[in-house]
């Protein structure tokens, strides 16, 4: 297609097999421990534009994918960012639900100040 600049890959399921479940919360922790970001350049092209993203060294090591240690996967780093933000939702999820709690019993400590500021109040009459 005419200005066309996306990048497709054959993500069918039925030509894939061994499936695996994946825990989303691990990838996160994961990538965020075992893969750092850097910028950088590019060696030897006389392209001088600068780069940002991790080294595929890191991302095989951590991970295991992919066919080589010096290459990343596209359709691989696709699916370690997408279970990255599944894990990041998950906790966000489990956090609000603890601030929600915690927002609920003070709340009931507010109420229970109240009533004995009350009581006080009318023992002092």
């Amino acid at each position: 297609q005419p200005n066309a600049s996306s990048w497709s890959y054959l993500s069918d399921k039925n030509s894939k097999t061994a499936f695996t479940p994946v825990n989303a919360t691990q990838v996160l922790e994961t990538l965020m421990s075992k893969v750092p970001a850097f910028r950088w350049k590019y060696m030897g092209t006389g392209d001088d534009s600068w780069h940002m993203g991790p080294m595929a060294q890191d991302v095989f090591e951590a991970f295991g994918l992919g066919e080589s240690p010096t290459m990343i996967g596209t359709s691989d780093m696709d699916g370690i960012l997408m279970s990255a933000v599944q894990g990041m939702r998950s906790k966000i999820l489990e956090l609000s639900g603890r601030v929600e709690t915690y927002e609920n019993m003070l709340q009931d400590q507010r109420q229970l100040l109240e009533e004995q500021r009350r009581q006080l109040q009318s023992q002092q009459v």
